[in-house]
């Protein structure tokens, strides 16, 4: 199968969509180079990172060709690479294109069954292959499969959410069971469901339901017992696509012990923030996305974009 050629019809063209079979083939592809991942991967860069995406195709589209970078050249050599951490689908009006585009490119996140069926995922998918809930299904195999954190650089941290009460060691994430659906509570519940809170010095139940909150002295103890400088993580919004957490905690000067990064302007179409992406070249470097709103982006390319669920603004 020709998946530069899938990839061109992917980015390009309105009209065409990605069929079942080429899904099929596709799964099949990507869950043999996974299941040889283990739960960390170790990355060098350059690298560009980034945060929640949410189905805003266009935008993730337009912030990899701001940089007058050939996306195509992802499958003829590996001149740039792309890290992402979380949420590709749901709430965003082309989760499939999304999802699709990243399968494509290498992938990094994770998913969950009960929150992309409650939150629109499994919606598109019917609606987008129009063959019952057989892609929906693969898809959800997929995510069961994904890594479960980069390192970069032997320095960056990089993961959904945060760290885990019952992961003190680098060694103790490898032994975690990935693969299969992210329980409610536990270590790997806590790497996609946990927040960095100031108020706090330890740890404390998360309000969300799944996953903790962890203070400055369990983060800033987690670091150093594994010789990392800096967490890079996404899962909250950020108003300006970017949040450095704990910097007036920092006595010791551990510069940057925390990023959150969010990459869905705009975020369901109703709040009005900036995404950022990090670009780790020469050094550590923040690039940040200039359009304040990927709204009109979303909603003009999908007029006639086939397979497009409309979504209200009430809709979560």
């Amino acid at each position: 199968m020709n998946y530069e050629k899938i990839l061109k019809t992917l980015c390009l063209s309105n009209k065409k969509k990605l069929t079942l079979p080429q899904l099929r083939d596709i799964s099949f592809r990507v869950i043999s180079i996974l299941i040889q991942d283990n739960n960390i991967i170790n990355l060098r860069s350059p690298i560009k990172i980034f945060g929640d995406i949410h189905g805003q195709f266009h935008d993730l589209y337009d912030a990899i060709a701001c940089n007058n970078e050939d996306i195509y050249a992802q499958f003829d050599q590996d001149n740039s690479k792309y890290l992402f951490l979380g949420d590709f689908v749901d709430r965003g009006s082309f989760s499939v294109k999304t999802i699709s585009l990243i399968l494509l490119l290498k992938i990094l996140n994770h998913e969950t069954r009960a929150i992309n069926q409650a939150y629109g995922f499994y919606e598109e998918c019917l609606n987008y292959f129009n063959q019952g809930s057989e892609a929906w299904t693969i898809f959800n195999e997929i995510f069961d499969h994904l890594p479960l954190v980069a390192i970069v650089d032997n320095r960056y941290f990089c993961v959904h959410g945060g760290i885990s009460p019952h992961i003190k060691t680098l060694k103790d994430l490898e032994l975690v069971d990935r693969f299969k659906e992210i329980p409610a509570n536990g270590e790997l519940a806590d790497l996609i469901w946990s927040d960095p809170d100031q108020g706090i010095k330890n740890w404390k139940l998360s309000p969300r339901g799944s996953g903790n909150l962890f203070g400055y002295e369990e983060l800033k103890q987690f670091l150093k017992i594994n010789d990392l400088s800096t967490v890079i993580r996404s899962h909250q919004t950020c108003q300006i696509g970017y949040k450095w957490d704990f910097e007036e905690m920092d006595q010791e000067k551990v510069k940057n012990s925390i990023l959150t990064i969010w990459s869905a302007p705009n975020y369901s179409y109703t709040t009005g923030n900036k995404a950022a992406y990090v670009n780790l070249e020469e050094g550590f470097k923040l690039k940040c996305n200039s359009t304040p709103s990927g709204y009109l982006n979303e909603i003009e390319a999908s007029k006639d974009d086939p397979g497009h669920v409309e979504y209200t603004k009430n809709q979560k």
